[in-house]
């Protein structure tokens, strides 16, 4: 069977020439197989490649010159060539077409193919979020490539996923590496570390009691100890436009919402000998509902106003009620704990 497929190769009359110099033409070879083995009805030379396809007139002319390329060797502008049996391209397969039921028009492949259920999304293979380690601080002119230089010599660090995300590859090893990152100095600037589990969105606080003297930067260095912030205010009145004097509160704004939970836990700080408070800051529309409740209406007689004001003191009341059985639950527990101790 090899036997009889190899003959019918050599029956065709398209050859393959190889190693063909820089200065063959389709004449120049044309020219020199003319001469060496017959009529030759067609010429491809594919510039640049060193190679070309020769068709000749008879199949007994292409078998001449494989033979004279396999034994004595062939010369063509000076370069020895070898020549071969030009195998057929393949034909290309065919688009495969269906009929539309509806329209009765055919439908290429792609289209049948989208017609067609897809398999479920697969989850990931491991969750990325746990081992994942978010950088705050980090240079501006810092690149993906200076990072990940830095993060190599970190225990277990597996990829950079951005300018600001550093994957590891365990929960441990990206906590380790979270204690090792945070306060250290890359490139010039302070980075602060935090796990990106714990960072599920940016948390408000405000800051109340404050001294008139407080600035912005006072508020920076009382509060970037709990982590990263991402903005710090004191909030002043303002007169033709020109700010004059703080209102006595601030607001502060962390990065990870886990930072700001220990510092509405810790609750009271020092500033300037003076205490403050801390508490979660109300978003406008609720802050707007607390004050209509503790507004009267308005046109509202005496009495109508004697019984809200009496509402509201009733409600402030049970508030600093709730408020001291927390304190004491928690005292109790304290106490509870040094008991066990």
């Amino acid at each position: 069977r090899d036997l009889a497929m190899g003959e019918k190769k050599m029956e065709s009359s398209v050859v393959m020439v190889r190693g063909l110099g820089e200065l063959s033409g389709h004449e120049s070879v044309g020219s020199a197989f003319g001469e060496l083995f017959g009529a030759v009805r067609r010429v491809d030379v594919i510039r640049g490649a060193g190679y070309g396809f020769v068709r000749f007139a008879a199949a007994a002319d292409a078998k001449k010159a494989i033979a004279r390329s396999r034994t004595k060797g062939v010369l063509v502008d000076g370069a020895k060539v070898t020549i071969d049996v030009a195998r057929a391209k393949k034909e290309k397969k065919k688009k495969k077409h269906t009929m539309d039921a509806a329209a009765g028009t055919p439908l290429k492949e792609e289209e049948k193919q989208q017609e067609r259920p897809r398999p479920p999304a697969q989850a990931p293979p491991r969750e990325t979020k746990a081992r994942s380690v978010r950088l705050f601080g980090v240079a501006s002119s810092t690149t993906e490539k200076q990072l990940y230089k830095r993060m190599r010599k970190v225990r277990d660090f597996e990829r950079v996923l951005d300018i600001k995300t550093v994957l590891f590859k365990s929960r441990k090893a990206a906590d380790d590496a979270r204690k090792r990152l945070d306060g250290s100095t890359f490139r010039g600037a302070v980075v602060k570390a935090r796990l990106v589990g714990d960072c599920v969105k940016p948390r408000r606080v405000v800051v109340r009691n404050l001294p008139f003297s407080a600035t912005d930067d006072d508020l920076i260095s009382l509060f970037e100890s709990f982590g990263p912030l991402r903005e710090a205010r004191v909030v002043v009145t303002t007169t033709d436009g020109q700010e004059t004097k703080s209102r006595g509160f601030g607001f502060v704004e962390f990065e990870c919402d886990a930072d700001a939970e220990r510092a509405v836990k810790k609750g009271l700080f020092e500033l300037k000998g003076r205490l403050v408070a801390v508490d979660d800051a109300l978003g406008k529309s609720e802050y707007q509902q607390q004050q209509q409740r503790r507004t009267p209406p308005v046109g509202a007689s005496e009495e109508e106003q004697r019984n809200h004001d009496k509402a509201t003191r009733e409600e402030e009341e049970e508030e600093e009620e709730d408020n001291g059985d927390a304190k004491d639950k928690d005292e109790d527990d304290d106490d509870e704990e040094e008991e066990d101790e």
